[in-house]
């Protein structure tokens, strides 16, 4: 027999019947049963869920570094801001105190009045503008959050811890304290009775 009959004899084993059935259920893939198809569809759901999770997650992270950036813009601004205006407050102080001034004067002074009081009044305007308020303190109750006492003064008239006299005005930006108004609480008159014997002991201390 000679190399052309054998390969004719090989080509013929490999494709008889048998050989093209095995080779058949060989590329035939295998069945997948209901649990492992329900398996593979839960991995599936899991996997789709930790990514919707992560997604979620980093759409979270952006929003909140964005709200992060817009505060602490506004935090700059607003520093900024609240230094400048506390520079300008003394010439609002100086503009009041030559309008009284002004209006003391008996020389004929019509035209200084008036021209200081438009200046003050633009001047307010500007910072009225920007969130800057005068803190109400005259005749009202002392308020250690937005007054701050530097006199006392005996009074009979009004109640306890009344504001009676302003000092220095007091200004609110955008409803946060800039500068706390400086002022004169009414305190009860010590009964008289009181009086004496609180100088007696006084006068005990520097005799002994």
């Amino acid at each position: 027999m000679n190399e052309t009959e054998e390969k004719k004899i090989n080509i013929s084993d490999e494709a008889s019947p048998e050989n093209i059935e095995e080779k058949s259920e060989d590329t035939i893939p295998r069945s997948i049963s209901f649990e492992e198809m329900n398996k593979k569809l839960e991995e599936y759901e899991a996997e789709i869920k930790d990514l919707k999770d992560k997604y979620l997650r980093a759409l979270a992270e952006q929003d909140n570094f964005r709200k992060r950036m817009e505060r602490e813009k506004a935090e700059l601004f607003n520093y900024g801001l609240t230094n400048f205006i506390k520079e300008l407050l003394p010439v609002a102080d100086s503009l009041e105190t030559a309008l009284i001034e002004a209006q003391k004067s008996s020389n004929d002074s019509t035209g200084l009045v008036e021209g200081i009081r438009l200046i003050l009044s633009k001047f307010q305007s500007v910072l009225k503008k920007h969130g800057v308020e005068e803190i109400e303190a005259l005749n009202k109750p002392f308020d250690p959050s937005f007054h701050e006492a530097v006199a006392k003064i005996e009074r009979n008239d009004v109640e306890p811890m009344t504001v009676v006299e302003e000092m220095e005005k007091g200004y609110l930006l955008k409803g946060r304290i800039l500068r706390p108004s400086k002022v004169v609480v009414a305190v009860k008159p010590e009964d008289s009775g009181e009086q004496e014997i609180k100088k007696e002991r006084e006068g005990g201390i520097e005799n002994g």
